[in-house]
């Protein structure tokens, strides 16, 4: 065989070779970080408002909620853990925001109030004003902010921040077992790595826990077992 239709058939056998190896690899792209994931495709999302990079990475997740196949659960978790006094208050700005259905329209505002102006609430009050400023009413506000829903919300967002063990954010965690490595993301400039961070979420949305479902049994079926059962203990007595 001639050398250069060797070279050839060894550099497509080559080609055929990468596209065939996976994309994606555990450990290095993403962890599985619990044994039984969701049945249904979610993306959870640990972030704080006092975290310049959860701040860079909002339009991010925002391209990845067009991207994600349709039906797919985002959840925001906020932790408490950083910015003292002012990570809690934070975190219960929230809770209140989502208990008034306006987490769309605050987040941002929160987010620019802590990242953009710097100015780190110091009370209920300042949080408030925020609020009260973006067109939410102060009295439903003062409602929600002493809510005993608010409690349960918390103690949520903090049993999954120590479930998943999340100790830097922003962190995604995809069906509820794998956590992606953002270290792990190929690319020559940021264009890039936010696609392969789309294609590698999307790869693991696919990966959902089929749900146990009952087996079928015919009652016919039934009677014939029964039936044999009964001729055979009959050979038997």
């Amino acid at each position: 065989m001639k050398r250069w239709l060797v070279t050839l058939l060894l550099g497509a056998f080559a080609a055929f070779a990468a596209q065939a190896a996976p994309l994606f690899k555990q450990g290095q792209n993403y962890t599985v970080v619990k044994q039984i994931g969701t049945e249904k495709p979610q993306v959870m999302e640990f972030f704080s408002y006092l975290c310049p990079h959860c701040y860079q990475f909002e339009p991010i997740v925002d391209g990845m909620k067009k991207k994600a196949p349709e039906g797919t659960e985002f959840k925001q978790v906020p932790i408490a853990s950083l910015g003292g006094k002012a990570g809690p208050l934070l975190q219960r700005a929230f809770a209140v925001a989502q208990l008034l259905e306006v987490s769309d329209k605050m987040t941002p505002v929160l987010f620019e109030s802590v990242q953009v102006e710097r100015k780190l609430p110091k009370s209920e009050a300042d949080i408030k004003k925020l609020f009260v400023d973006n067109g939410v009413d102060g009295k439903l506000f003062d409602e929600a902010w002493s809510n005993f829903q608010i409690e349960g919300m918390i103690n949520e967002y903090n049993l999954l921040t120590e479930s998943y063990k999340v100790y830097g954010v922003p962190a995604f965690i995809i069906n509820g077992k794998y956590q992606v490595r953002l270290e792990g993301l190929r690319g020559s400039d940021a264009q890039q790595k936010m696609d392969y961070l789309y294609q590698l979420v999307n790869y693991l949305l696919a990966k959902t826990e089929p749900s146990a479902k009952p087996v079928a049994v015919n009652p016919s079926s039934i009677k014939t077992l029964n039936a044999q059962q009964a001729e055979t203990a009959s050979h038997h007595s």
